[in-house]
């Protein structure tokens, strides 16, 4: 079992990680500039970042040549969705730490730096996410939300009533290559009917089998609310292949059936802001205590809370 690392500085910029880090792209350029630049105006000194465009036709392709001197690579070239997409751009870098930023997401100024340092400071952590946030179509903060702790079964239950924030989520290569090393379909690979909906949900599901989710309290990236957004278009579409990626992923043991009862039963907790409540019962699961930043000594530290509970719930999971 892996050692938690409960205290790490903050300041030391040496050392950090190379981040590869891809942003697909399809008629997106009146959004796509400042994606890019919130990735680039962060001048975090070991980035791939990769521009992948599907062929677009609205002037992305001058924009991309744009800010070729800053990119680590970009294509343009016709492609089978978003998926396909960012699986190219990964291919092309060798960084330790990847993520995707879609092109009508950014991140926030220092969310790198963050991440970066996080991944340093925590060496046994292999998958990271953040707090909850997001912007409007003109580009205002509308949402933030507290981030609840994760564990397998927590993520797939169908009464978690929230999902990971995939603008804010980063993990290893090694996890990455572990879970399949690329996106599959729920059929598995070779079969295209579930693309473009859920694909990062199906990546979740697998990577969970591996790696517990590590979850920071602070925002990194800001998800964009926008009109005809493709996620709420397809918003049935992508609850459906959930439920078959839940099917796929349920429990086969008795233990794994008592996890997921209560899971399910504490899972809505978080909708009746019981989120220490719902956290407490995820820790006694195996959850990772969440990362805080500790304002006393400008430092990062894991927060143990209500130990007692979890001592008494792990006897009962």
């Amino acid at each position: 079992m892996s050692q938690h690392v409960d205290h790490a500085p903050s300041e030391d910029l040496g050392g950090l990680p190379t981040i590869a880090l891809v942003t697909p792209t399809y008629n997106h350029a009146h959004l796509l500039e400042q994606t890019m630049r919130s990735v680039l105006d962060q001048g975090y000194p070991r980035l791939e970042y990769v521009v992948v465009d599907g062929g677009s036709t609205d002037g992305t392709q001058e924009l991309i040549e744009k800010y070729r001197p800053k990119l680590y690579a970009a294509i343009s070239e016709p492609d089978r969705g978003p998926h396909d997409a960012i699986e190219k751009g990964f291919a092309l870098t060798g960084g330790r730490i990847m993520g995707w930023l879609n092109s009508d997401d950014v991140l926030l100024p220092g969310s790198l730096l963050l991440v970066g340092s996080l991944f340093r400071d925590f060496p046994e952590m292999r998958w990271l996410t953040g707090t909850y946030s997001a912007i409007d179509p003109i580009g205002r903060p509308v949402v933030t939300m507290q981030p609840p702790r994760w564990t397998r079964r927590h993520l797939l239950s169908p009464l978690a009533g929230r999902w990971i924030s995939q603008t804010s989520t980063f993990w290893t290569r090694d996890l990455w290559e572990e879970a399949g090393g690329g996106f599959e379909d729920i059929w598995g690979k070779g079969d295209q009917r579930a693309f473009p909906h859920a694909f990062d949900f199906e990546l979740w599901a697998r990577f969970s089998r591996y790696a517990s989710l590590n979850t920071v309290n602070a925002p990194i990236g800001c998800h964009r609310h926008i009109h005809g957004q493709d996620g709420y278009v397809n918003l049935g579409a992508y609850l459906h292949y959930a439920d078959v990626i839940r099917k796929r992923e349920r429990p086969r043991t008795v233990k794994e059936w008592l996890e997921s009862l209560v899971a399910n039963a504490s899972a809505p907790l978080g909708r009746f802001h019981l989120l220490t409540l719902e956290g407490a019962i995820a820790g006694a699961m195996g959850a990772p205590p969440l990362i805080v930043f500790d304002v006393p000594t400008y430092s990062f530290r894991r927060r143990r809370r209500l130990e007692r509970l979890r001592r008494m719930l792990s006897r009962v999971v």
